[in-house]
């Protein structure tokens, strides 16, 4: 990911929506460290109300059932850790975790616009 992608992405959205959307509005929420902050319990709970029939939460929550890490300083590895919050470096469902957050967020956002108009 490139700033410069992304910016160049962004500008992109920003004219297409004046083009065809005049009274569009753009909102930037930054919530510090709210994608670390997830507990795993609300990621599956949100995986389980969106894919009832699924078997893809129980495939996430077991991807990140008792994950640990490990901190290095100076190049020596501390003790394990249990990660009990967000995601860990380099976790195999992080993008997942990270999608199902945003859209989260960003279905609460539409639906309190559609309320208020």
């Amino acid at each position: 990911r490139l700033m410069s992608n992304c910016s160049l992405t962004l500008l992109a959205l920003i004219k297409k929506l004046k083009e065809n959307y005049p009274d569009a509005f753009l909102l930037f929420v930054d919530i510090q460290a709210a994608f670390d902050s997830a507990k795993p319990e609300l990621i599956h709970s949100l995986l389980r109300l969106l894919y009832p029939k699924s078997n893809i939460p129980m495939l996430i929550a077991k991807l990140n059932r008792a994950c640990r890490g490990e901190a290095h300083v100076n190049g020596i590895a501390g003790p394990l850790i249990r990660l009990t919050r967000g995601t860990g470096q380099g976790d195999p469902a992080s993008t997942v975790k990270f999608t199902v957050c945003h859209h989260f967020w960003i279905t609460i956002i539409h639906r309190m616009i559609q309320n208020s108009t």
